[in-house]
């Protein structure tokens, strides 16, 4: 009877599986580059030679480039609220705004890019312009009164690149002047429809004004009380004239409701049949009883000047013939005034 024996080699005592001493093993790079020296370097030349050759396929790229000075206009100092218009793009906007179709669209517009060599077999001219341009900022920021972009372009032929770039160039400046123009349009259309309405309110004012200074009676238009002023050069009349002119109007209406009843009771006398010398009677103490009014309308009149004019005087003279001689020049005035 046989027995195969079982070989165990990494259970004997102080065996290292060849595997695991591998993988401790540190790479040497140097005995590798030293052990391949000769196919590393045929790789370089074969890179060398198919780098030189793509080159001379190629050609050179040749980058024109321009700068540009952007200056804010001035801004005058009028509230947020208060501007018709918005005020204009930060400077950082206008970096993806030179680069955008619609400046590059105008850009090839303008230069009429289309026809040059670099771009005779491209499909879309809006993207091979935004391929090779670049924009960039050299100078200021957001809140600076100037700043200076850059616009650059490379291509393998030098003067397409200066082309290209100077009708970007161009094409950014009808955009700032369009917009301008634009703004400029609107602040006139505005400012034209606000002084049209702001006339046609003034105009308004002076036509209610100039009603309202011919329906004001005469009277009115009198400075202090005098019937000199016109209708150009109306004044207010002072409180006192107004007030005057209110009881005027009151006794006016009461002679005129006094002359009314007279007016009926004629009427009545008249349809009963009486006497002429009856309706004579009767108007004789009508124009009787006027007469009366009238004297005593006058005689009120004399004590209102007696009590405005002469009791001053008369209290002077008592004072000054006590303080002075009778033949005093002053005292004489105030005789002369009296007997006046």
């Amino acid at each position: 009877m046989k027995r195969e024996l079982e070989f165990h080699a990494d259970a004997l005592p102080g065996h290292v599986n060849p595997d695991d001493e591998a993988e401790g093993t540190p790479i040497n790079y140097l005995q590798l580059a030293i052990r391949y020296k000769w196919r590393l370097l045929a790789g370089a030349i074969a890179g060398l030679i198919l780098g030189h050759f793509a080159y001379l396929r190629s050609g050179p790229e040749y980058d024109a480039f321009a700068q540009i000075l952007v200056s804010r206009k001035y801004t005058p100092p009028v509230r947020e609220e208060d501007r018709m218009l918005t005020a204009q793009g930060k400077p950082s906007e206008d970096v993806p705004l030179i680069t955008s179709p619609l400046l590059i669209e105008k850009a090839l517009r303008l230069g009429d890019l289309k026809k040059l060599p670099i771009f005779k077999n491209e499909i879309d001219f809006v993207e091979a312009v935004q391929d090779g341009l670049k924009v960039k900022r050299l100078a200021g920021n957001d809140r600076s009164a100037k700043t200076v972009l850059e616009v650059r372009f490379a291509s393998p032929r030098p003067a397409d690149s200066r082309k290209v770039v100077e009708s970007v160039v161009a094409a950014y400046d009808e955009y700032l002047k369009e917009t301008s123009l634009e703004q400029s349009a609107e602040v006139q259309r505005l400012a034209k429809k606000t002084t049209e309405e702001m006339f046609a309110k003034l105009h308004q004012t002076e036509e209610a004004h100039r009603n309202f200074i011919l329906t004001v009676p005469e009277e009115f238009r009198s400075a202090l009380g005098t019937r000199t002023a016109t209708a150009q050069s109306t004044n207010i009349a002072p409180e006192d004239v107004i007030h005057s002119l209110g009881e005027e109007r009151n006794r006016n209406r009461v002679r005129l409701a006094d002359l009314t009843a007279r007016q009926k009771s004629l009427e009545k006398s008249m349809a009963a049949g009486e006497s002429r010398e009856s309706l004579e009677q009767q108007v004789r103490r009508f124009i009787l009883s006027d007469g009366r009014s009238g004297e005593d309308a006058e005689r009120q009149m004399q004590i209102s000047v007696y009590q405005s004019q002469l009791m001053p005087l008369l209290i002077r003279e008592r004072d000054l013939a006590r303080e002075v001689g009778r033949d005093h020049p002053e005292l004489v005035a105030v005789r002369h005034g009296i007997e006046t």
